[in-house]
């Protein structure tokens, strides 16, 4: 899956439960970041398909622009969301944070309906894909988005793909300031940039992540707070940060 050597250590009962106490608050997972409640920036939620760089460009902004890196993926997982600036490959270190507890059952059976659905996917059955049962998981992952910047405060940038304007417009009943920046390029750049991200041997990955590509839908006409961001074959990681920096720089001002 990430283009490397995946080693598998067999978990006994007492492990399980080592790993069942050593879990964080969920409403107050441990980060890095200042604690600053008092200055609520922007928010400003990643969009795009697979391979589009919504993970390497959060942490860029973290990085380099002073805002918290929220990678929204982590909600599915029940894992920590504020992955290392350091990583090299964001999207990855996103599997091995450390996990949450606090989740209710009910939580998790919204995780699982949208999972059901998301699973359709690797079988090419995106017709098929019942979008509103995603909707009450994409309700909590914006609701604990809301909890952690009340929290910290500052510019918060979030990552994780969303396919349509009406899911976007969902995320908006809850946070209704949210900037969405869509990450968009040709089915030729993300082919390339999947396979320098995972690499030439997981064939079964590659091929589902690039179906995926037709899912996602630009800004519609007249849609609030939502700016499109081409990405070309030839643009470096830094390339597409200094874009959706200009790009905010623009319209959010």
């Amino acid at each position: 899956m990430w283009n490397c050597l995946e080693t598998l250590t067999w978990q006994s009962e007492e492990d399980i439960q080592k790993l069942a106490e050593d879990r964080e608050d969920r409403d107050a997972p441990s980060c890095h970041y200042k604690v600053q409640p008092e200055n609520q920036g922007k928010l400003v939620w990643l969009s795009g398909p697979p391979g589009a760089g919504k993970s390497t460009t959060g942490a860029l902004m973290g990085k380099d622009a002073g805002y918290v890196y929220f990678e929204a993926d982590c909600t599915m997982s029940g894992q920590n969301p504020f992955v290392s600036l350091d990583s090299e490959n964001p999207t990855a270190a996103a599997f091995k944070q450390k996990l949450l507890k606090g989740n209710t059952r009910e939580r998790i059976a919204d995780i699982k309906l949208c999972e059901g659905e998301m699973q359709k996917m690797s079988t090419g059955s995106f017709d098929d894909i019942d979008w509103d049962k995603a909707k009450p998981f994409l309700g909590n992952m914006a609701k604990d988005i809301l909890v952690q910047k009340q929290r910290l405060g500052g510019d918060f940038a979030v990552a994780h793909a969303v396919t349509s304007r009406d899911m976007r417009d969902h995320i908006r009943t809850i946070l209704p300031d949210c900037i969405f920046i869509v990450l968009s390029m040709t089915d030729e750049t993300q082919q390339k940039r999947i396979k320098e991200r995972h690499g030439e041997a997981a064939e079964g990955v590659f091929e589902m992540l690039v179906k995926m590509h037709k899912l996602y839908e630009k800004p519609g006409d007249g849609e609030k707070n939502t700016y499109n961001v081409d990405i070309t074959e030839d643009m470096t990681r830094k390339d597409v940060f200094n874009k959706v920096m200009e790009t905010l720089k623009e319209n959010c001002l």
